[in-house]
């Protein structure tokens, strides 16, 4: 009997301490986890910046093509 629950305290003591790997592994995870979001957060807010760079350069080519258009009426009167 006594040989038993030295075997079971064996088996605890494996159990526990491929528990402590898992605990270890999990708080690397949520570390990467946390370092990934704060990643795309900065990369989606680049990408809005670059939109609405695209979106003043869009306006000013249309205001030019519009003077454009204007001086090229004015030249063939």
């Amino acid at each position: 009997m006594n040989q038993q629950l030295q075997d079971i305290a064996g088996h605890i003591g494996h159990l526990s301490a491929e528990g402590g790997l898992i605990s270890n592994s999990m708080i690397e995870l949520k570390q990467k986890h946390q370092y990934n979001d704060g990643n795309i957060t900065e990369i989606a807010t680049a990408i809005e910046q670059v939109s609405a760079t695209f979106q003043e350069i869009s306006a000013h080519v249309e205001h030019v093509s519009q003077k454009s258009e204007h001086l090229y009426a004015l030249q063939n009167k």
